[in-house]
């Protein structure tokens, strides 16, 4: 994998420790990683390939989150390098197929969603298509939705999606709606 020459430039870098910036490098050319830069890395084992104490990774990797460089679930043990498809860009839609199997395999994690919108700002047209693979993936997007209309009462709760609502419960929002706005 080869590191963008550019990323030298980022002042989020220049702000790390050495520690920082050394973990950055290591995250970016992990032997763990991948070409989404999204992938599960136990403390254990950057601890082992770095010859540093698990507590030592812990406050890197919490030292890159707060630089906005990188964000972590620790609970799945999962990675996501913000920048890593802007150094690393998709190379085509075999590479998007590959990276969409790699998702398969991921533990769920809140994080899916954030690669999701990540991959979005990097896609050509041609490969925009696995966009929809990818965020069938994402098991966020398949339990929630933005709810646009406001609530008459702020005690009140949607007590499931609201992408499956009955053609009733559609009419009766719409009768609700109308009545609200006289």
């Amino acid at each position: 994998m080869n590191i963008n020459a550019h990323v030298w430039h980022d002042d989020r870098l220049r702000k790390l420790s050495k520690e920082g910036v050394i973990a950055y490098m290591y995250l970016l050319t992990s032997p763990h990683s991948n070409m989404a830069g999204f992938y599960v890395l136990p403390l254990e084992y950057m601890a082992y390939d770095l010859n540093w104490t698990a507590k030592v990774c812990d406050e890197v990797l919490n030292e890159l989150v707060s630089h906005w460089l990188i964000k972590r679930d620790s609970h799945k043990k999962v990675v996501l390098v913000l920048d890593h498809l802007k150094h690393n860009p998709v190379g085509g839609p075999n590479q998007l197929k590959g990276i969409v199997n790699l998702l398969k395999e991921m533990p769920s994690t809140y994080l899916m969603n954030n690669f999701y919108e990540l991959i979005k700002e990097f896609l050509t047209e041609q490969t925009k298509v696995y966009l929809e693979s990818i965020k069938s993936l994402t098991p966020d997007f398949n339990r929630v939705e933005t709810v646009t209309e406001p609530f008459r009462n702020p005690s009140e709760t949607v007590s499931k999606p609201l992408r499956n609502r009955s053609e009733s419960q559609k009419k009766r929002l719409k009768t609700q709606q109308a009545k609200g706005r006289r």
